[in-house]
């Protein structure tokens, strides 16, 4: 529960206290504005923001070694380039100078995000693989698992689809520190 709104019902039930009127009325409104309370304590624990979190991990992130997916025997080989992400709040993120298009906390989880990238960020190599073999990809997005933190994992998937089956593939993985 945000602080005006715990704010507002302790100052509301202060003035309550101070007012005289019938004691079953009085009552009646703090038992209401208790009430309030708890329900608005519960929709904060069980529904959270979508992504107001990641600023907490605010700063550079750093991988040395990152891994991509070899279509070619399906391993991941390493890439002779690291990778750097730069939070700087909840909505202003860079991943190798890509910017996210859209943000959002995954639900029921602590620490993971998914930061939505437009297709034409994908290495072409992957769309144009993809695509040879009658599929499509409709989507791409980084997925980031904040181990602690200066530790977090990260993996580029595509959303694809073949014929009438969809499925996800994760062509990038790296693991980051903070810098």
């Amino acid at each position: 529960m945000n602080k005006f709104r715990i704010d507002v019902i302790v100052f509301f039930i202060i003035k309550l206290l101070e007012v005289k009127m019938n004691k079953k009325v009085k009552y009646i409104i703090f038992i209401i504005s208790v009430l309030i309370f708890i329900l608005g304590c519960k929709n904060n624990a069980t529904n959270p923001s979508t992504f107001e979190e990641l600023g907490k991990y605010r700063g550079t992130w750093v991988a040395d070694n990152v891994y991509m997916l070899d279509l070619s025997n399906d391993q991941f080989l390493q890439s002779g380039n690291g990778m750097t992400i730069k939070i700087n709040s909840d909505t202003d993120t860079v991943i190798d100078n890509i910017v996210p298009i859209s943000i959002r906390h995954l639900p029921d989880t602590v620490d993971s995000y998914y930061l939505y990238i437009s297709t034409d960020d994908v290495p072409p190599q992957y769309l144009s693989k993809i695509t040879a073999e009658g599929g499509q990809v409709n989507g791409a997005y980084y997925k980031l698992e904040f181990t602690s933190h200066n530790s977090l994992k990260i993996y580029m998937i595509l959303q694809c689809r073949a014929g009438l089956n969809p499925f996800n593939l994760v062509i990038q993985k790296a693991d980051l520190r903070s810098n």
